[in-house]
């Protein structure tokens, strides 16, 4: 149980908090949105004392500050992926999805730390290709027998940014190998010409 602190009544939490101790809450809806997890699962969380918690009298919030901690963490490891996926894209090479995960702490046979993965990689090409034409997750592969390529994930990534930018090259359901074979041979000649 993870009760960063207690506070009997509500006079004492906003005592505290007037002083400008670190007992700042958040509703779980904003927690679960800021956090990309669902309202119940937050609650649940909440419940069971698996989140940092603040307690006033009988009643449980999740700390504002661990989410804050959370989201810090977020976007250190997305910088973490993106500098990797530079350099794989620098030596014109494909990374397996599992090596980078380890990379980023994160473990391949757990379902949250997959569903994780997939997100932000969504959201770096969805980035890339905003500023740069390109989708730097192209080279992110399954591991499996040659020629690998990257996941369902992207197939649907590519397939749904298709119709948001009104790009026909970025997605053909008949000729997906060539289209994943372009958008790999983009970035790579977009990080060797840097």
């Amino acid at each position: 149980m993870q009760i960063t602190k207690e506070f009997d009544d509500t006079a004492a939490w906003l005592k505290a908090l007037t002083k400008g101790l670190p007992v700042a809450i958040m509703p779980n809806s904003l927690a679960a949105e800021v956090l990309g997890e669902s309202s119940n699962a937050i609650s649940k969380k909440v419940k069971k004392g698996d989140v940092a918690v603040i307690s006033i009298g009988k009643n449980r919030y999740i700390s504002a500050d661990y989410v804050h901690d959370l989201v810090d963490k977020g976007i250190q490891r997305k910088a973490l992926i993106i500098k990797g996926l530079e350099r794989v894209a620098r030596n014109g090479s494909t990374i397996f999805y599992g090596e980078l995960m380890e990379m980023a702490d994160m473990n391949w046979k757990s379902p949250p730390d997959r569903a994780k993965i997939g997100a932000i990689l969504g959201k770096i090409s969805r980035e890339s290709y905003e500023e740069d034409g390109i989708l730097l997750s192209s080279l992110v592969h399954r591991k499996g027998p040659e020629p690998t390529s990257p996941g369902p994930g992207y197939i649907t990534l590519i397939e749904g940014m298709s119709d948001d930018y009104d790009d026909p090259d970025l997605y053909d359901e008949d000729d997906l190998d060539a289209v994943i074979g372009r958008h790999m041979e983009a970035v790579w000649e977009h990080y060797q010409a840097q």
